[in-house]
């Protein structure tokens, strides 16, 4: 697949017809505390001044990948803006893998590059989002944003997780949320890509 041209189709389809601010249902768990809380705000800024690129999910709370109940749940992930992810996301989705590998183990046997991404994921409700930088299988340096974000099944093809890779909105510089691309942007090729489980 030519990814880099899917992610332009995409944006090109979010240029013509922008997101507007929308009532997305907020479940009662989430608290004035949670960093989670920032896409029920940052809506605007985030539709204006979001730019569409590559995101590879690390964990997911087990419900969203299963059709019930079909609640809303968190999940941490890791996403670049660097034009080598767009065109490989494969690169970011194993860097999402290896810091997922890392998951329990003690933290003075993960590398120093991993080990907060490690510790955070451990925690499970620890919502630090930070940027930074990673390296691949090659030894290549990507430069990676990390947080958590809520996934609205209502996004989604087949209203679940299929696929490790997705395609987001984010505006690093102007707000703390972002949000998995509404499926309606999507491009038909990495659709029926991420249906099949093979992105």
């Amino acid at each position: 697949m030519a990814f880099r041209e899917e992610l332009e189709e995409m944006r090109e389809k979010y240029r013509q017809n922008p997101l507007k601010p929308m009532k997305l249902p907020r479940p009662s768990w989430l608290n004035e505390k949670d960093d989670l809380k920032f896409i029920y705000t940052e809506q605007e800024t985030l539709f204006k001044e979001g730019h569409i690129c590559y995101g590879s999910i690390i964990q997911a709370n087990s419900i969203l990948f299963k059709s019930f109940p079909p609640l809303n749940c968190p999940a941490t992930l890791i996403y670049s803006m660097s034009p080598e992810i767009e065109e490989n996301p494969y690169i970011l989705h194993e860097i999402a893998h290896t810091i997922f590998y890392y998951k329990d183990k003690p933290l003075n046997e993960v590398p120093e590059e991993f080990r907060e991404f490690a510790r955070v994921i451990t925690d499970e409700l620890d919502r630090s989002s930070f940027y930074g930088t990673a390296s691949d299988s090659d030894g290549n340096t990507i430069d990676i944003g990390f947080l958590s974000l809520m996934v609205f099944r209502k996004h989604l093809p087949k209203s679940k997780l299929c696929g490790g890779t997705v395609p987001l909105i984010v505006a690093p510089e102007k707000c703390k949320s972002i949000m998995i691309l509404p499926k309606e942007y999507w491009s038909e090729n990495f659709k029926q890509a991420w249906i099949k489980g093979t992105i």
